[in-house]
């Protein structure tokens, strides 16, 4: 997950403050800030204040629950007792202008035998966007191209393929042996895509393992959790409708098509290592920058 958020982070603004706030950015902040408290608390403290102001404003507040109908007015109205009390929205905004995106190769050398290579890229960065069809290619690549080279023969515990509208497109294996030859697994996936040929049974194991994916059995309380993070990002069901369709749609051409796609968003992916010290310095021209994580 570490190398994961990092690999990310100069895909978005949001990827960033991601990294900032969960990932090795949040690590780096914590250990500066743990060797410089004396010099830096004032500033930490005016920071906290702005966030306080800027964050916690009646315009920011959004509420949502699980409930029944007869528990849902007694939250609402606890809802708007705590809406009542907070400030309107001052003019202060957050400046994310200073922040500037470019892609990235870095390996983080840790004290453990194995390694975590991530590749990921932002759909807008090459111009495409997510499809249906795209979630029968994940399981097809995962099936029979990631676990068969990086898992079965290449020894790692694991290894696998994002390509959603949440995620964009990310590779990963974990408890990796390997650094190079995994990397160089990760970009034969064009070619493999053009001799993809399944039989219609075939495909249709993929669909339905691919729909799996997606459509289980939730409690209440998951589905609500989905159901807001889809209001918050505008995903809307009309979109989920066309995205299952795209799906059920899927051939064996459309999936041959998506080899330029996948070569464009690997060319304009970041690398992001976490893993052994030796192996990580020994592969130092994979990487921008090298450092220790420890």
């Amino acid at each position: 997950s570490l190398a994961m958020i990092r690999s990310k982070r100069n895909n978005s603004v949001g990827d960033y403050l991601n990294d900032e706030i969960n990932g090795v950015g949040y690590i780096d902040f914590i250990n500066d800030l743990s060797k410089n408290f004396a010099t830096k608390k004032d500033e930490l403290i005016k920071d906290l204040s702005m966030l306080i102001h800027t964050l916690f404003t009646k315009e920011n507040f959004v509420a949502y629950s699980t409930l029944d109908k007869e528990t849902m007015p007694n939250y609402k109205e606890a809802c708007m007792q705590l809406y009542e009390n907070l400030p309107s929205s001052s003019e202060r905004k957050v400046n994310n202008e200073q922040i500037k995106l470019k892609p990235i190769n870095e390996g983080f050398m840790c004290p453990f035998d194995v390694n975590f290579v991530i590749r990921s890229c932002d759909f807008a960065r090459v111009g495409c966007s997510y499809n249906g069809k795209m979630d029968v290619l994940t399981n097809a690549i995962g099936i029979d191209y990631l676990w068969q080279n990086v898992r079965v023969k290449g020894g790692a515990y694991g290894a696998g393929l994002l390509l959603n509208q949440k995620m964009g497109f990310a590779l990963y294996s974990y408890r990796d042996p390997h650094i190079v030859e995994t990397n160089n697994i990760y970009f034969g996936i064009p070619e493999f895509i053009k001799s993809m040929k399944y039989s219609d049974e075939e495909l249709l194991k993929l669909k339905i393992g691919s729909i799996s994916n997606n459509s289980y059995v939730m409690h209440p309380s998951d589905a609500g959790k989905l159901g807001f993070s889809w209001l918050l990002s505008g995903y809307t069901y009309e979109e989920v409708v066309k995205q299952n369709d795209e799906l059920l749609e899927c051939t064996v051409s459309d999936l041959n098509n998506f080899a330029n796609t996948i070569s464009e968003l690997l060319n304009n992916s970041n690398l992001c290592v976490i893993g052994n010290e030796k192996q990580v310095d020994d592969n130092k021209k994979l990487f921008n920058e090298i450092r220790k994580l420890y």
